[in-house]
């Protein structure tokens, strides 16, 4: 076992899946931290021991912030879950000093609206986030009410799934180590930390090993003919790679480096406007669906732990099949 810096708590949970996962906590504030294997651990362990200049009154939205940082919910919660709710709340850094029984369902709505111009998906999850800090405040008598409850999520707040036509065109356009991570989330389903992360190692000829970093599942994706066939070729020119996606120099991606290069690409082709990579995820689960494929077979595939999302594409892709063969015996009769 690695030794850990003093100071550094290092955290063993069981997972609902039997499997076991590791955390890492500063012990005097209880900030989480990622894995020492991480290259921003160094950084988060500094900014960790840092003294905190003053804390927030007693009743303000600071001192909400603070003590849900340290209760179990977020503690509990992935490393890249946990920054996203970090960034989600940097768009209220301003509440610090109100009063937390003071902050109105107008106000939350207020920050949401200006968000939505421009990022209805980031307005649509900083309300999700806010109203798990407001649940815990709930919990705590710090507020009678959720201010956040039951407000709807804006249309256009998801990711939108990639046509056939914007695909061919990535995988025509794209350079060669863009458009194998293109592959590999069409055929496999896999969010993008979990693609960047497969390793050689978990490929078996047949199949690739996959426990998914956002809920722990544990999945055996059987490799498509086409994506079997990449796989093999890749392989035979990985040289000494241990992950079966790599940046141009032959190594592995850091999850921020990916994710900024490939948005950054995207932005550069006006056939790929608004798409994002997790839209590729969704392809993968429509493909299913539209080939016939079952609720329970699309989340042996997608991991998705509930069928709300996937009985979206089982329905479209229902729908379509009825109206081709409606159209079909009109033809026949007239």
């Amino acid at each position: 076992m690695e030794s850990l810096p003093k100071g550094v708590q290092r955290v063993r949970k069981r997972l609902a899946d039997g499997s076991e996962a590791v955390y890492f906590y500063w012990r005097a504030t209880g900030a989480r931290l990622p894995p020492p294997s991480d290259p921003d651990f160094s950084a988060a362990l500094e900014a960790a021991k840092q003294p905190v200049a003053h804390e927030s009154p007693m009743g303000t939205f600071g001192a909400l912030l603070a003590a849900y940082r340290r209760g179990p919910s977020y503690r509990a919660l992935k490393p890249n879950t946990a920054k996203a709710y970090d960034r989600a709340l940097e768009k209220v850094r301003g509440w610090a000093p109100l009063r937390v029984e003071n902050i109105k369902r107008a106000d939350v709505l207020s920050v949401r609206d200006a968000m939505a111009i421009h990022a209805p998906m980031a307005a649509n999850q900083l309300v999700m986030v806010l109203a798990n800090v407001f649940a815990f405040a709930v919990d705590r008598g710090m507020r009678e009410f959720n201010p956040c409850r039951d407000i709807r999520r804006l249309k256009g707040g998801e990711h939108q799934r990639w046509p056939e036509t914007a695909i061919q065109y990535a995988l025509t356009h794209f350079p060669e180590d863009f458009r194998r991570a293109v592959v590999l989330a069409l055929y496999t389903g896999q969010r993008e930390g979990d693609c960047i992360g497969m390793t050689w190692a978990q490929y078996d000829g047949a199949g690739i090993q996959v426990k998914q970093g956002k809920t722990g599942a544990s999945l055996w994706i059987p490799a498509h003919r086409i994506l079997k066939k990449e796989l093999n070729s890749w392989k035979a020119g990985a040289r000494d790679s241990v992950t079966i996606l790599t940046n141009s120099l032959g190594r592995p991606w850091r999850t921020g480096a990916f994710a900024t290069q490939f948005c950054e690409l995207v932005h550069q082709h006006d056939a790929l406007k608004g798409l994002v990579f997790h839209g590729l995820r969704k392809s993968a689960a429509a493909r299913l669906a539209e080939s016939g494929c079952s609720e329970r077979e699309i989340m042996a595939i997608t991991g998705h732990k509930s069928s709300q999302m996937v009985d979206h594409y089982v329905k479209q892709a229902d729908q379509k099949t009825r109206a081709i063969a409606a159209i079909k015996r009109l033809e026949d009769h007239r």
